[in-house]
């Protein structure tokens, strides 16, 4: 019997190959990884970026240095708080991570612009993933419901994730077609992502689902504005009708307006104000990433018996008091940019493409939205997710296909695939 040993060289191109054809498609399943807790995620995240690293050789650095200029940007904006930071070891762990998570919308963007047909396999991806995380969400509860004794939705229900791919669930049946069939499959879809939401109990997740469906029925549904409205007003009944007494916890108590507001928004009315009366010395770089928990007089909500938290669950003071004037302002800057290109473009794109963009737009406000009660801005569904959406945004309305590129920046994975084509054209 002989044994034939594969060249490790040989080894590492199938990986390679392998990564090209499915493993950069791992960020869609990253919402029913982060649902399934923290180890599942981890391993996935992490395998997911080794596996990205050692396939880089295959993708064009033009394309690496084009999806990678914003992470570079805000890698540079964000590098100078550490250097002040009280607690150096987390700001840079902070720093890092961010970049880990940023880098998955820059590979993202360079696998794209190698093959522009992936994108439909990605939105297949997409809607799979979506697919998973609301399986996992009911597995979840009926799980937690049978294993808990003290069952507080609020906290127990991972639903973060699940909103914010909740789009593709809608997208994914509708289509450019508008048959009976596609539309019960998305309403049934629609309305058992609605519920999981409105019973989780968690109010943020509730208003960043309501703006995602606001940008879905406007942009990809083609509801009217008034239909619209009717929609997010049935919504917001329904959800008041069935878990009222839960999600309005706070405005029952005493006190002025300001007091209901703060006890309302669970402490965060406190935490804003906080901030901005006690800034950060260094108010041009900040305190630092990951360095805010260390300010307790910032961070503790005496209302919440003293209860201190990590950040301050707002996405713009998060940045401005870890990473100053500097970190908010390029991170302003970053999303204007790329925000603003999909939105100059809208009326050019062809009716597929748009219909993609209104999905990622509507999966980006859900990101965004939630981002401005809970969200940090250096977690894990900020870098992840929205800076994935708006890499695919970019490759939409930005990238042309292989056949535009000029001959020099052919890549030779392309020349192989035209040779293909002629071979099959003369068959």
């Amino acid at each position: 019997m002989v044994v034939i040993r594969k060249n490790p060289s040989t080894r590492l191109a199938a990986l390679q190959s392998a990564f090209l054809r499915l493993g950069w498609l791992a960020p869609a399943f990253f919402p029913v990884a982060n649902i399934g807790g923290r180890g599942l995620f981890n391993t996935l995240f992490f395998g997911y970026t080794l596996w990205a690293l050692l396939s880089l050789s295959q993708l064009r650095r033009k394309d690496l240095v084009d999806g990678g200029k914003f992470l570079a940007l805000l890698g540079c904006a964000y590098a100078p708080s550490i250097f002040i930071a009280e607690d150096t070891a987390r700001a840079i762990k902070a720093w890092a991570m961010v970049l880990l998570f940023m880098g998955t919308g820059a590979i993202t963007y360079a696998v794209l612009r190698d093959d522009p047909r992936r994108i439909t396999q990605l939105f297949r991806a997409f809607t799979i993933g979506a697919l998973a995380a609301l399986a996992a969400c009911y597995i979840d509860l009926v799980k937690t419901v049978f294993t808990s004794e003290d069952f507080i939705p609020r906290l127990d229900l991972r639903t973060v994730d699940l909103v914010i791919f909740a789009p593709f669930l809608v997208g994914c049946c509708i289509g450019t077609r508008h048959g009976a069939r596609s539309l019960i499959t998305a309403m049934t879809l629609y309305a058992l992502t609605a519920g999981m939401v409105i019973f989780a109990d968690e109010r943020t997740t509730l208003i960043g689902f309501l703006a995602a469906s606001t940008v879905l029925f406007l942009l990809v549904i083609r509801l009217s504005a008034l239909q619209v409205v009717a929609s997010g007003i049935a919504l917001i009944a329904l959800a008041v009708a069935l878990n009222g007494e839960t999600l309005l916890r706070g405005l029952e108590n005493g006190g002025d307006l300001f007091q209901r507001l703060d006890q309302f928004s669970s402490g965060r009315l406190t935490l804003w104000l906080q901030a901005i009366q006690s800034p950060p010395e260094n108010r041009w770089f900040g305190v630092g990433m990951g360095n805010a928990q260390r300010y307790q007089e910032v961070v503790s909500i005496a209302s919440l018996d003293g209860h201190a938290v990590r950040h301050l669950h707002n996405l713009w003071l998060d940045a401005w008091y870890e990473t100053g004037f500097v970190g908010v302002g390029t991170l302003i800057l970053v999303l204007s940019i790329s925000l603003a290109g999909p939105i100059r473009a809208w009326s050019s794109l062809p009716q597929k493409q748009r219909l993609q963009a209104g999905l990622l737009l509507s999966a980006t406000c859900a990101v965004l939205v939630q981002t401005q009660f809970s969200i940090s801005y250096a977690s894990r569904e900020f870098n992840i997710y929205a800076m994935l959406f708006l890499a695919v945004l970019a490759h939409l309305v930005n990238a042309p296909g292989p056949a535009h590129r000029p001959p020099s920046e052919t890549h030779p994975h392309d020349a192989h695939a035209d040779k293909r084509s002629q071979a099959f054209a003369l068959r």
